[in-house]
């Protein structure tokens, strides 16, 4: 049996509130692995705020436990503009439609598995591409090591594709 069912609604509300505030201040404190990789992403790649957020979204996607089918319902291009944008706690949906277009820095990347062309649903517009997955899981360190990081030591793609649209110092 719930306790929270026989306590009044006003206690109820308290204790939810408190599980809350803890939650939230466990979630400020507490940082992924990957948080450093998309630091260092954004700094080399030009990144927007926005960019760093579908980046960082992306990726708890990625390595949480709750997966992303339940993105796979919001198919209309309108309907994910405005789920991302809700969920990135923007203002308007401009940002989100920037990040999102095929000439934008994150989506040019190589970071994402869709290419900014073409339908898809919301499931696949948040999908790390295997170059973004291999970034997100390295240990670098700096945005150089970044730059020239082939995953596996193999002479793969990944690190000619970030200087290729790293912005120009």
């Amino acid at each position: 049996m719930i306790r929270g069912a026989s306590l009044p609604l006003m206690k109820v509300r308290l204790l939810f509130d408190a599980v809350q505030q803890r939650l939230e201040k466990l979630v400020a404190v507490q940082h992924a692995e990957s948080d450093h990789s998309v630091e260092l992403l954004c700094e080399l790649l030009g990144l927007s705020s926005t960019d760093k957020s579908l980046l960082t979204l992306c990726c708890a996607l990625e390595i949480g436990t709750i997966g992303s089918s339940p993105f796979a319902q919001a198919q209309r291009p309108s309907r994910q503009i405005d789920a991302l944008r809700a969920g990135l706690q923007l203002d308007s949906q401009h940002a989100v439609r920037v990040a999102l277009g095929a000439q934008s820095p994150l989506m040019r990347s190589g970071l994402l598995n869709w290419d900014g062309r073409g339908r898809r649903d919301l499931e696949d517009v948040l999908k790390l591409s295997r170059q973004g997955s291999a970034l997100m899981g390295s240990k670098v360190r700096s945005p150089l090591d970044m730059a020239f990081y082939e995953p596996g030591g193999q002479s793969g793609q990944t690190g000619r594709v970030l200087r290729q649209h790293a912005p120009h110092r």
